[in-house]
């Protein structure tokens, strides 16, 4: 199990203070698991696929690079906010890491509708590329969304919604909070 050999390493070989190598201290926790050995009984998936939305947030939308005012680009249909860098880490020898900074942004509910489903809204897994999911997929943006995702109240009736036109989701933008939330449980069931 690739866990086991890490915790070995960790106990044995990593780097510690001074010229000691490994942490022998450090074990897995059976009692907190509810396994006998201590490994989790269910895989940690740390991100799902993204979606394909009606609008994908670019690297163009956020960056530093692109964006030379105060804020990134502007989106009418805005349901959440971040301010958080792209950041990319290797995962191997071959991979590009990216980082740089981006400007206070807005996450367009565009990017949390799919196409080509129908009465269904994103949660974590909205519509971004590969570079810019690194600044949108991390708790200070996505926890905005969360908040309001939280007073959605998706029905058997939603499938009998048709699905919202672009007007009516500017319309949605526009609203406060509250009343954001209560149009959209109304359009979801």
């Amino acid at each position: 199990m690739p866990n086991l050999g890490f915790l070995h390493w960790v106990q044995t070989k990593a780097p510690a203070e001074g010229d000691r190598l490994g942490a022998p201290e450090l074990s897995l926790q059976p009692d907190i698991m509810d396994t006998t050995d201590g490994v989790a009984k269910f895989p940690y998936i740390r991100g799902a696929r993204r979606i394909k939305a009606l609008r994908t947030i670019v690297e163009q939308d956020v960056s530093a690079h692109f964006q030379n005012g105060p804020t990134a680009a502007r989106f009418g249909d805005s349901v959440g906010v971040g301010w958080y860098p792209i950041d990319i880490h290797r995962a191997g020898a071959e991979d590009v890491s990216i980082s740089c900074r981006t400007r206070p942004f807005q996450i367009p509910l565009g990017a949390l509708i799919p196409v080509p489903l129908r009465n269904l809204i994103a949660a974590k897994n909205i519509g971004t590329t590969h570079t810019t999911n690194g600044c949108t997929a991390c708790t200070p943006s996505n926890g905005t969304l969360a908040k309001r995702q939280a007073r959605w109240r998706p029905s058997a009736s939603a499938r009998a919604r048709p699905q919202p036109s672009s007007k009516e989701i500017q319309s949605y933008a526009r609203l406060s909070s509250a009343a954001w939330s209560q149009r959209a449980c109304r359009w979801i069931g």
